[in-house]
């Protein structure tokens, strides 16, 4: 069980810190709540009687948190080393940050997407139509850092996104709004908005199964473009969902016609698809949030 794993490295890396470790359990159908009493009867849970998302389900967590710093971390991750010190040491000692992450690494041990230099925007949108975009422009370090150094990002994965509980709490915790995805995009810019910084500290080292956790969640890519345009909009404004849908329409197109001359038949299929579903949601979002009175 990946949450069985996680708890265990959690116990088994973590060193000279106190801790207390909280699992919110999102109306499970299998038998977490007893593998957790069983064999961590220390873990304090936080049972919802529905799942409320991800945003909502660690609001609840961090309300009971008695910790200095709170550290949301994924249940389909397993620390490497000591991460949980080394990102807590780091943020004490560092008064402009708001939010710090380590680095991410599949299970093969080879770099994971951990973090991103800007926030989602139209731009990132743009960037799909060439690849290796942000390596160009932002340098080897654009996604993973491969340095030795602490450095100033734009955003940290919500796989292992660490806050103080002051800051999180007066900020207003993660957007009740979005069931998940983008709820640690928004959190960030409020974050950076009130004046603080975001670090990449590439010595705390975390395995994640990227999606293992979602195998089983229909529909997957529309809650994910239904909470891009509800993160744009929240943060940029309505011009900005509407530069991102035509952008990212014109790109699956471009790709459904280049695989379909290739005669990629599945992926060509895949775009077009991707195409429909983000049309669709964003004629949502326009009568809903975009233009809506």
């Amino acid at each position: 069980m990946l949450l069985q794993k996680c708890i265990e490295s959690i116990y088994e890396k973590t060193n000279s810190i106190d801790y207390e470790i909280l699992v919110v359990d999102n109306s499970s159908s299998d038998d977490s709540v007893k593998m957790i009493s069983t064999l961590f009867p220390t873990v304090k849970i936080i049972a919802s009687p529905e799942n409320i998302g991800f945003g909502k389900a660690n609001n609840l967590g961090a309300a009971q948190a008695m910790g200095e710093l709170l550290f949301f971390l994924n249940s389909d991750t397993e620390l490497i080393n000591d991460a949980v010190r080394i990102l807590s040491d780091f943020y004490l000692a560092t008064p402009e940050c708001g939010i710090a992450g380590g680095n991410l690494y599949n299970t093969d041990l080879s770099p994971q997407h951990s973090y991103a230099m800007k926030l989602p925007s139209a731009w990132t949108e743009l960037a799909r139509f060439i690849p290796r975009l942000t390596e160009i422009f932002e340098g080897p370090n654009a996604w993973f850092n491969r340095t030795e150094e602490p450095r100033e990002v734009g955003y940290i994965t919500g796989a292992d996104l660490m806050i103080s509980r002051k800051l999180f709490l007066e900020s207003g915790g993660f957007d009740s709004d979005f069931f998940m995805y983008y709820e640690e995009t928004e959190l960030t810019h409020r974050i950076i908005n009130a004046g603080y910084k975001v670090f990449s500290v590439p010595q705390a080292k975390i395995l994640h199964l990227k999606g293992a956790s979602l195998e089983k969640i229909e529909g997957v890519k529309r809650i994910v473009y239904e909470s891009k345009y509800l993160y744009l909009r929240k943060t940029f404004g309505n011009l900005e969902c509407v530069k991102a849908h035509f952008i990212f329409s014109y790109y699956c197109l471009f790709k459904s016609y280049l695989h379909t001359l290739f005669r990629n038949r599945t992926i060509a299929d895949k775009y077009k698809s991707m195409r429909i579903i983000d049309s669709e949601v964003f004629k949502d979002r326009k009568e809903i949030d975009i233009y809506g009175a």
